[in-house]
């Protein structure tokens, strides 16, 4: 599978530790998903590439090229739109609250001072 071959009168080794002390591998889907998520933030993936590149093709460059080219412009991207429906979630939430407390206040006696001054902490 690999590109590099053992020299002549050694023999290879499935034992070899991963990359990166043991961390970069893709035997567990696990480790594979904390691979790829380092990657997308931009932290060495080129050696990624380099690894997965000497221990699988020499073509796996067209696949970290795509990847990092979807990952930045299409994952961040969706990360971020969470990002904005959740803020937009909670403005919306403060100006029910507000309206709220608004009408609240309104709606008051005016002559019960400790009502009206109780409602503005609430």
């Amino acid at each position: 599978w690999g590109v590099r071959a053992c020299p002549v009168g050694t023999a290879c080794l499935d034992a070899v530790p991963a990359p990166f002390y043991d961390y970069f591998q893709f035997d567990h889907f696990g480790w594979a998903l904390l691979n790829l998520f380092i990657a997308m933030t931009g932290d060495g993936w080129t050696q990624f590439q380099y690894w997965t590149q000497e221990g699988f093709s020499q073509l796996m460059w067209i696949y970290w090229i795509v990847f990092m080219i979807s990952m930045n412009f299409i994952g961040a991207n969706m990360v971020l739109a969470v990002v904005i429906g959740k803020f937009s979630e909670q403005k919306d939430k403060a100006l029910a609250d507000a309206e709220a407390h608004r009408v609240r206040v309104l709606s008051a006696d005016p002559d019960d001072a400790e009502a009206r001054r109780g409602a503005c902490f609430r």
